[in-house]
Order: C-alpha cells, then structure tokens, then sequence
C-alpha cells in the first residue's frame, strides 16, 4: 500500500524535490538509488520493477529521515564517486582542502584498479573472506565491476578473485552481495540460458545451496518447469524413480525424462531387468584366469572344473 500524507494523499503524490543528497534528479539511474536505499533498508522495501519517479520518492523520504551526519556522508560519497557503503556513512563525511581533496585519509589506500585515493572503508576486506590472503587493495566499486563482469561471462559458481596473483574463487555470499538487479533482470530474459533462467526467477540462493552437490553422479535437478530443486538420488539401481522431495513430481533417474503418476518407463524396466540378469550371473559365475571366459560356479559337487580353453581349475570355489 503506498504511504499516506496527513491529508490521505499517496506519498507520491508530494512534489518531489528537485535536489537529493545535494544531486540534481538526473545525477540518479534506476540502479544507483536502489543502491542508496539498500544501505538503509531491506531490498525488499521496493519491488524489482520499480518505476524510478516512486524510487526518487522513496530517496527522498530516506533523506529526510536521516541524520546530518549521514545526510552529508551520501552527498560526499556521490559528488567525489567514492562507492557508497555503510561503513562509509558511519563514518561520516571526511574534512576536504581547497581542491576538495579529502584530508585524513591514510597512506596505502590506492585502489588498483582506479588508482583512486579512497578512505579505508571504502576496502571490503571482509568481502574477501578467510581462503585470500592478500589485502584488499580493491575499492567496493571496482570489486563490484570485477564480479559483474565475470558473472557475465564465467558460471555462478566459478567467479574468480579480481586480484591477478590470486587463483582464490570468490564465495557465493560476495557474488550475492555485488550483483545488482539489472543484471538479475537480462539473466531472467535470456533465452539462451533457460536452466539459470528457471533458477533465478525464483531464488538464487537455492541454486548456490545446489553447487555443491549439483555435480555428483547421482543428482538430478527436478524435471517439473514450475519447479527448481535438485537432489541426490540414493536409491539401489533396482528404483529409477526419482520423486522430488519439493514438489513429488517423477522423473527417471536413467533416461531423465518425465514420468506421469502412476506410469512406467519402459526403457528404465528393461534396464533394470537387463542390470538384474548381470548381477546373478556375476554371484554365480567366475572368469577363468587364463581366457577370462565367466564359468558357472553352480552346481559343482567336487570343488573341480575344467574351462573350455582347457584350463583347469583345482579349487574352484576358491578361484585357483
């Protein structure tokens, strides 16, 4: 429901202001507010497709709401291109000289990739988790077009460090953490990648919960197209159905093709018999050492047989 004003008017309706964070209206893209507003709030506070004239709205509301301290922290952050984080609005805005140059920030900041000289929380060290060893030597910003970049063009869960020297693969939680909604968006339009796109229409943390497991001989993803889970099919070879445990849709564990309640597949049944008859002739039978020919081990009264290539078998219980 959109909020209402004293007067029962939709809060969109309000004149929005033409100046937010100090930034005239056309300094804000569509990805950029929900950056701003996702410092303060849940994303789930505005809706994927959001027309941008009710997130300028929501913006504005977000700067009244805010304290001097952080008012001037974002104004800062926007009119230097510093990456805007929460660490930096906690800290507030940084005293500048005559050049606007920021006074007080420490040696050893240079990002990278930028070449920017940028505060120290603007560095998300702790993005990079406890497998790299390296400092981060990257800012939030340059990291976050690392990432976009090779998710475009590597699989989700084979994103590498943005560091050179490091052959680290960042963790699922930074993938997350940087990708933004537009990118969501193409991925879900794209008709050339119809698993992902099936994946991330509905969670993509239910496909990085799959990755580790998703590569084992013996999983399968659900067949059902209304449905995403995957799991590991533990059943003996005797049962080829596959029921998902999220949906109890059927599938066959062997050909990978749909089955209709109550139907069979006819190719998983004559596998099935096919698997059985090898498997009593294995417990019954045993190859001959010299032409390994399998030799029927029952009936056998004296422990003795001979193969037809001529071999003899002086314990053939025993395979000598």
């Amino acid at each position: 429901m959109p909020r209402k004003t004293a007067k029962g008017a939709s809060a969109n309706d309000v004149p929005l202001r033409q100046i937010i964070f100090s930034q005239p209206l056309s300094a804000y893209n569509i990805p950029l507010i929900k950056h701003i507003l996702s410092i303060f709030y849940q994303q789930s506070t505005f809706r994927q497709r959001e027309p941008r004239i009710s997130l300028l709205h929501k913006l504005a509301r977000v700067e009244s709401s805010r304290t001097d301290k952080e008012r001037n922290a974002v104004a800062q952050l926007l009119r230097l291109n510093i990456p805007i984080t929460r660490a930096a609005v906690k800290v507030g805005p940084h005293d500048e000289d005559v050049d606007r140059e920021l006074l007080g920030v420490e040696d050893g900041t240079d990002c990278e990739v930028c070449l920017r000289t940028l505060p120290l929380e603007s560095f998300p060290q702790q993005d990079f988790g406890s497998k790299c060893n390296h400092k981060a030597d990257i800012c939030a910003s340059c990291l976050e077009q690392a990432i976009t970049v090779n998710v475009k063009s590597n699989s989700w869960n084979n994103v590498p460090c943005p560091y050179s020297s490091c052959e680290r693969m960042l963790e699922s939680s930074v993938v997350r953490k940087y990708l933004k909604g537009q990118l969501l968006e193409k991925y879900n339009s794209s008709k050339d990648q119809p698993l992902f796109r099936k994946l991330i229409s509905q969670s993509y943390n239910n496909y990085v919960e799959k990755l580790e497991i998703r590569n084992l001989p013996n999983f399968r993803w659900c067949l059902n197209t209304e449905c995403v889970s995957g799991q590991v099919h533990n059943e003996e070879v005797e049962n080829l159905r596959v029921i998902c445990r999220a949906c109890q849709s059927e599938s066959c564990f062997l050909h990978q093709i749909p089955r209709g309640e109550g139907k069979k597949c006819v190719a998983c049944d004559n596998a099935v018999s096919h698997l059985e008859e090898i498997a009593k002739t294995l417990r019954v039978t045993k190859p001959c050492p010299r032409c390994k020919v399998l030799t029927i081990m029952d009936p056998l009264e004296c422990g003795k047989a001979f193969c037809s290539c001529g071999y003899f078998w002086e314990n053939f219980r025993t395979g000598h």
